[in-house]
Formats: C-alpha cells, structure tokens, sequence
C-alpha cells in the first residue's frame, strides 16, 4: 500500500485534466506486490534475473523463490545485494524494502549509510561495497551464503 506522502508525490505530477490517468496509476500502485515490482524494475533496465542473481552473489534456485514471492526471507542483506546487482537507485530500494515488508534504509544506522551512498552513487558492486563495509569495521555481507 503506497504512503499519503508517496500519493502525494504522485499528485503533484499532474493537472486537472490529468485526473483520471492518476487514478489508474495511483490503483495499480495499491495493487503492486514485490514480485510485479521488480520484474517491472528488471525489465526497464533490460537485465534478467539470473544475470541480477549472478551479480549479486545470491544462489539462483533461492534468488528466483524471493523474487517471485514463493519464498519470505528476513535476510535485508540479501535484498540489498540484489538490488545493488539491478542497478537501482535510493528511491527504488526505498520502495522494494516497503513492498517486500522489511525497514528502510536507516540515517541514524552507520552500515545502512554505506548501502544508501552505494545507491545513491551507483556503486552496484556486491563485492565493493563488501569492502567499504569491512572498512569502516562493519558487519560485512555474507556473500554467496543462503539457502539453494
């Protein structure tokens, strides 16, 4: 369920005669699920799921249960390792971690702002990120570790 202020957002794109196509849009956002959402982030930057799932360190049979819903993990960090392999940016993982049910990316956690300036600079490199993570003596990724 999209936020009032992420409606909001959505409102202020548009002008009187614009309503109506708001309202398609604003329903079909109600009715967005984590698995629509990222065939349709994966498809508009024309990746697949396999190559996300290979860049991202994750196994693929598990990769492809969490994309598609048939699996619920509360692993964030193998969240953010996909989205870091699909490219996206602060306000697409803002809203796959709100889809998916887990915390956002938190200003006041130090190893959250190394993902968010990760994303926000497209620094898409499970491993590199990995690395600043070790740097700043936080807890790494456990990279290549899940279920298969």
């Amino acid at each position: 369920m999209p936020t009032t202020q992420r409606l909001q957002n959505l409102l202020d794109r548009y002008c009187m005669d614009g309503l109506r196509h708001y309202w398609d849009v604003s329903r079909e956002e109600a009715e967005l699920d984590f698995p629509t959402y990222m065939t349709r982030i994966l498809r508009e930057k024309q990746m697949s799921r396999r190559d996300v799932l290979k860049r991202a360190d994750v196994p693929e049979k598990y990769g492809y249960k969490i994309l598609s819903g048939t699996q619920r993990s509360t692993d964030r960090d193998r969240l953010l390792q996909i989205f870091l392999a699909a490219h996206m940016n602060v306000e697409e993982v803002r809203r796959g971690l709100e889809l998916y049910g887990l915390p956002a990316l938190y200003p006041r956690n130090p190893r959250d702002n190394v993902f968010y300036l990760a994303f926000r600079n497209g620094l898409w490199s499970v491993d590199k990120v990995d690395e600043w993570l070790r740097y700043y003596g936080l807890k790494p990724l456990d990279v290549g570790i899940g279920d298969d």
